[in-house]
């Protein structure tokens, strides 16, 4: 198997949203490790509560094998309110050649080898200024870097939006050494995004980074891992077309802070005028 079909098997879940009811913005972070220790709930460490207004809330965790030549595992999943921005981080540090074993009883070895997630819901979006079904895009800059130095295991990237549910995407996967990651991600026009005019409904999304290897092979020593960040650049309210709907209207605690991309674009436009302005000022 390559390291990019290791990489795919991660992208296969489908992500289901808790029934659409106003409440308040509520988070998941998650840092979990399939090898070593006692399979169960041990291996995996989840913290969940509300993100009011102000809040940041964090989940460090550090695993060991133990022994002259263990398994590090060091994750750390974070969040922040405002300025908005979800963080992932995770290294796995093989002292020397070492089989990363990651049986999860009562299943069978499986290619995951750690997850580190963050997640947020808000409850109870309203969408109003038309009528019907239309569609809610909201547009994520994802940025940071996988760390490679693993023979053959390698870190996976994926993010999931939606309203009732959401498709896990993959965002990228490492191929050794330091490798950069700055993209955009905007979910596509389909059941996952779609609402109804006047009628409440929750949006979540969570940004995921893994590592994954052959299950059963002899792995070379050698860290592995990356730190990401996610965070709002803005969204767009559409028709079954992809076109913008004119007069529509979204109440959301976390949205709503964000311009949309229009609105980032008038900003980038006024930010280039000043600094022109103070140029010529110098110049003068």
């Amino acid at each position: 198997m390559t390291r990019l079909s290791v990489a795919a098997s991660l992208i296969v879940a489908l992500a289901l949203a808790a029934p659409a009811t106003a409440g308040p913005i509520s988070y998941t972070l998650r840092d979990a490790h399939f090898f070593g220790g006692v399979p169960g709930p041990t291996r995996e460490i989840v913290e969940a509560g509300t993100l009011g207004p102000g809040a940041s809330e964090s989940l460090p965790y550090t695993f060991s094998t133990g022994g002259p030549t263990p398994v590090v595992f060091t994750a750390l999943a974070t969040n922040r309110r405002s300025p908005f921005e979800l963080t992932v981080s995770q290294r796995i540090e093989a002292a020397s050649s070492t089989a990363l074993q990651f049986n999860i009883a009562p299943h069978d070895p499986t290619s995951i080898v750690s997850i580190v997630q963050s997640r947020v819901q808000e409850d109870g979006l309203l969408v109003t200024g038309g009528s019907g079904q239309a569609y809610l895009l909201p547009t994520f800059g994802v940025d940071g870097a996988f760390d490679d130095a693993h023979a053959t295991a390698a870190s996976t990237l994926s993010i999931c939006a939606g309203i009732p549910s959401c498709p896990l995407t993959g965002l990228g996967f490492s191929q050794g050494g330091v490798q950069p990651i700055d993209v955009l991600y905007t979910p596509t026009v389909g059941l996952s995004t779609r609402f109804t005019f006047d009628q409440p409904f929750n949006l979540f999304f969570f940004i995921n980074l893994g590592v994954s290897a052959l299950p059963g092979v002899l792995e070379a020593g050698g860290p592995v891992g990356g730190d990401i960040r996610l965070r709002l650049a803005g969204y767009r309210i559409v028709d079954a077309n992809g076109d913008d709907i004119d007069g529509a209207s979204l109440t959301s605690d976390l949205l709503n802070p964000v311009p949309e991309p229009a609105g980032l674009a008038l900003a980038a436009v006024g930010l280039a005028t000043a600094l022109r302005r103070r140029a010529r000022r110098r110049t003068n």
